[in-house]
């Protein structure tokens, strides 16, 4: 979820098969998730300029906000781990 989240953050709207290929994960696995994301409102479609039928995935302000908090929680989450280490 957070990894969707994450190359729609950094590279812009993605296909779903642009997102697979960065993944190296088959087509369906990340259709199958942006359904899910597509529900929870963190993701919207929009028109491909490249091609008729297959639309990007953009995130949405909803899902900005969930990324940041997800990384905020991956952040402080390492930087615990790293403590415990010294």
């Amino acid at each position: 979820y957070w990894s969707v989240l994450r190359i729609l953050k950094m590279n812009g709207a993605q296909t779903v098969p642009q997102i697979a290929r960065y993944r190296y994960v088959p087509r369906q696995s990340i259709q199958k998730l942006a359904n899910e994301m597509l529900k929870d409102g963190v993701i919207e479609l929009v028109n491909n300029p490249a091609h008729k039928r297959s639309k990007l995935l953009r995130l949405t302000p909803k899902g900005e906000a969930v990324f940041q908090e997800l990384s905020d929680r991956i952040a402080a989450l390492t930087e615990t781990l790293a403590e415990q280490e010294d």
